[in-house]
């Protein structure tokens, strides 16, 4: 594997040579359409991506993929957290993990972020920026799909989409073509990160996708994703004109609240609002009562706190995807989810993976700091929040598309247009 350095080509108009990187990227949103038309039927569901990679890999053999000095070595800490996270797979399962959808998802982490980095050094965000609003679009369509089938019963029904598999009380969730409300969520969280950053470049792409985002966001009630949108735009706002950000903090918060009474007095009767309206009341519950006053919310605390106390045992980890109770079944077996499903990238990685992947990821992080404090500063606690939204990260992969992206958009110094 030929992976050297170039200069940034960004203005050379010799952007022909990222037609491989494009198509990965470009398969990230597509998989989203063959994952929602074939649920479970591994490959077909993942043709997309494995077509893709098929053509990656010849591409990247023959020596036609540069990437720069300074993301060498976030790149190579990728590249072996991959390595770790696959060598589990085939410990646990065998030469049968091959043949999986998480197999996949480990080893295309590291493609994907080259095809960002790649794209970004060429001046190519727009096509970025274009894919995830092509996203945005589809789940967004599922979504008011859903929305008919609950008003008229003619629209998508995700229990019967999935088989009978959907906990009961999944049943009110607006979930895109995810299986989870909080998984779109935090995609979608990601998404506006990397738009944010972007700091008004695209005008038209970026007020689509604001849109978007914020149309998903409350569909899914997800409490942390409505928190970090609110909070990320007054960082945008303020980081551009102390009026501008005082005159969206007033008007938002003023929209909000006709948007929340309106539909509280017009469509409460409608199960998946009546769920909406209560995560979002939950929102005020919570500053006013404390976390402990959120069922959800003191499982993940005491979930987390959890961890920090076994940062002294993790060692070599569990060995066991999805199988972390030798670290929580002190707790209780009212915390049996979160022996499955941490609630966190992190915590998830430090039980499964040990210490070393848990060091690998870090250092992939640290690699990607730069002089930029502000935007750097953003970019990783975009991470660290959206990746404790969701039950699991792990195989969403426009999420890590999007992390990607904005992690590797928060190394280019601000400029007046940036």
């Amino acid at each position: 594997m030929s992976i050297l350095t170039d200069r940034r080509i960004s203005g050379n108009g010799n952007v022909s040579v990222l037609w491989a990187d494009k198509t990965l990227v470009s398969s990230i949103s597509l998989f989203y359409v063959t994952l929602f038309l074939f649920y479970s039927w591994f490959p077909l569901n993942a043709a997309p991506i494995l077509l893709s990679l098929g053509l990656y890999f010849p591409y990247l053999l023959a020596g036609n993929v540069k990437v720069p000095a300074r993301h060498l070595g976030a790149l190579l800490f990728l590249i072996l957290f991959s390595l770790w996270a696959c060598s589990y797979l085939v410990i646990e399962t065998g030469a049968a993990a091959v043949a999986s959808m998480i197999f996949v998802f480990f080893v295309s982490l590291p493609l994907l972020f080259v095809v960002v980095v790649r794209i970004h050094e060429a001046g190519e965000e727009e096509f970025i920026a274009k894919v995830f609003l092509a996203f945005l679009i589809w789940q967004s369509v599922v979504v008011l799909w859903q929305i008919v089938g609950r008003v008229s019963s003619i629209g998508f029904d995700p229990a019967s989409h999935y088989g009978g598999e959907l906990p009961e009380n999944y049943a009110l969730m607006l979930t895109g073509t995810y299986y989870n409300s909080n998984d779109l969520a935090a995609t979608v969280g990601a998404i506006f990160a990397f738009f944010i950053l972007l700091k008004g470049r695209f005008p038209r792409l970026s007020c689509w996708a604001a849109v978007l985002c914020l149309f998903l966001a409350f569909s899914t009630a997800s409490r942390a994703v409505l928190l970090f949108i609110v909070l990320s735009a007054l960082y945008y706002a303020f980081s551009r004109s102390f009026l501008r950000g005082l005159l969206i903090a007033v008007g938002g918060a003023g929209l909000s609240i006709l948007v929340f009474f309106a539909l509280a007095y017009f469509f409460q009767d409608l199960g998946f609002v009546a769920r909406i309206l209560d995560r979002v009341s939950s929102i005020v519950q919570i500053l006013t009562e404390g976390v402990y006053s959120d069922n959800s919310m003191a499982l993940r605390l005491v979930s987390y706190l959890q961890f920090l106390n076994n940062l002294d045992s993790l060692g070599w980890g569990s060995f066991k995807l999805k199988d972390y109770h030798v670290f929580v079944e002190s707790l209780g077996p009212r915390f049996d989810l979160m022996a499955v499903n941490p609630h966190s990238f992190i915590v998830e990685i430090g039980y499964w993976l040990g210490w070393f992947g848990l060091t690998l990821w870090a250092l992939f992080l640290a690699m990607m700091v730069s002089g930029n404090i502000g935007r750097v500063v953003y970019a990783l606690f975009s991470f660290l929040v959206l990746s404790m939204v969701s039950s699991s990260i792990l195989n969403n992969f426009m999420f890590f598309t999007a992390v990607f992206a904005f992690l590797v958009y928060s190394t280019q110094k601000s400029s007046a247009n940036a």
